[in-house]
Formats: structure tokens, sequence, C-alpha cells
């Protein structure tokens, strides 16, 4: 699947400097979406290490906190506990 997003942010730099060339404007668009998908393929490894639920909470997060503002206040902390009280990494023996 990274080759595969890979690709597409190739092909979408490549329409991107075409567009620049052309000057065409709705090509130039692709920009932001092209930069996105370039560092969804640095950070594809890590993606695949993070847990199920958390692709369901985070869309579920950031609506409850466009809904009510408010509830910031609550969503960081609570994320920031979390990211501490994660287990520690294995670490590999150095042979």
């Amino acid at each position: 699947m990274r080759k595969k997003v890979g690709w597409i942010a190739v092909a979408m730099a490549v329409l991107v400097a075409y567009g620049f060339y052309t000057g065409e404007a709705g090509l130039l668009e692709l920009n932001r979406m092209c930069v996105m998908m370039f560092l969804l393929w640095l950070a594809w490894p890590e993606l695949e290490r993070l847990p199920r639920w958390i692709f369901f909470a985070i869309p579920i997060l950031v609506v409850l906190c466009a809904w009510r503002p408010q509830l910031i206040l609550f969503v960081g902390p609570a994320l920031f506990l979390f990211w501490l009280l994660q287990p520690p990494k294995s670490r590999r023996k150095k042979k």
C-alpha cells in the first residue's frame, strides 16, 4: 500500500509541475494534496503500528471539539495522558 501512495504522490507532483508550466489553475490546486500524499507516504510505517480504534476515535474527537470548542480543555489533556501512559516500546537487543 505504501508503494501505491508513493506513486500517487509522484503522479500528483508531475501534474502540479505541468500546471506550473502551463499556468493552468486547476492543476495548481493539487499542490496541497500532493504534499499531504508525500507526508502520508513518509509516515506509513508508523501509521501501521497504531491501534485500529484510534482511526475511529480521532475523527469523533475532532467533530466533538468542532461542535463544542470548550471540550478542547478536556480532550487535550486526555490525549497527553494517553501519550504518557503508553507502555514502553520493546528494545531490540544488539548482537
